[in-house]
């Protein structure tokens, strides 16, 4: 289940736009669009940062308030957010396949996002899932329509009559075919995860000392 209504978004003080998420019985904001889902896998993608440097950023980028989320769910708050990355931003895979790749495909999301649904950069700062749906619909005489029927389709059966028509379907398979990093979503939950798990340890660490 997505964000519940309209009114269940807004915008924190510094521009960006955030969605509230039902999460075990609770709402929580969540940084959502899909600008904040290219910058998050670019920093799970940055080597020049540590795993608790990268953790820490990332629970920031997600987050409006990474201190109420803590003061939420306590010991729970690392399997929280796990369910949350997954709510928030578990689509488009299909059979743990990728169909997107944020950086191979940027300019076929842009023109597709022009072409089909007449709209401009601005649907960067739509909630990541309603992106990835237009994605899915994409029409198929799109950029990301056409690639994501190749990276789909069932390569034709090969016979004495249709060699072309199968060399040009696997010349459009591997043209379309994605190269980059397998998971940088999943890569980015388990830090943004471990980095809870820090933060509820440090936090039972102050607990103890003042007792």
């Amino acid at each position: 289940m997505g964000p519940l209504s309209s009114s269940c978004r807004g915008t924190s003080e510094d521009g960006r736009h955030w969605s509230a998420y039902p999460l075990r019985g609770r709402m929580v904001r969540v940084y959502d669009s899909f600008r904040t889902a290219l910058v998050l896998e670019r920093v799970a993608r940055d080597e020049l940062l540590g795993t608790a440097e990268r953790g820490t950023l990332l629970v920031r980028l997600l987050l409006v308030s990474p201190e109420g989320f803590m003061a939420e769910f306590g010991d729970d708050a690392a399997s929280a957010l796990r369910e949350l990355l997954a709510e928030v931003f578990g689509i488009g895979e299909d059979n743990g396949r990728r169909l997107v790749d944020f950086d191979e495909d940027a300019e076929r999301l842009v023109v597709t996002m022009r072409q089909a649904y007449g709209l401009g950069e601005e649907y960067e700062e739509l909630p990541f899932r309603e992106v990835m749906a237009l994605v899915a619909l994409s029409p198929a005489d799109t950029p990301m329509g056409r690639a994501i029927h190749y990276r789909t389709a069932k390569r034709p059966k090969a016979t004495k009559w249709n060699k072309e028509e199968v060399r040009g379907f696997d010349r459009a398979v591997e043209h379309y075919r994605l190269k980059g990093k397998a998971d940088p979503i999943g890569d980015a939950n388990a830090s943004a995860s471990a980095a809870f798990d820090r933060l509820r340890k440090a936090s039972a660490d102050g607990r103890r000392s003042k007792d």
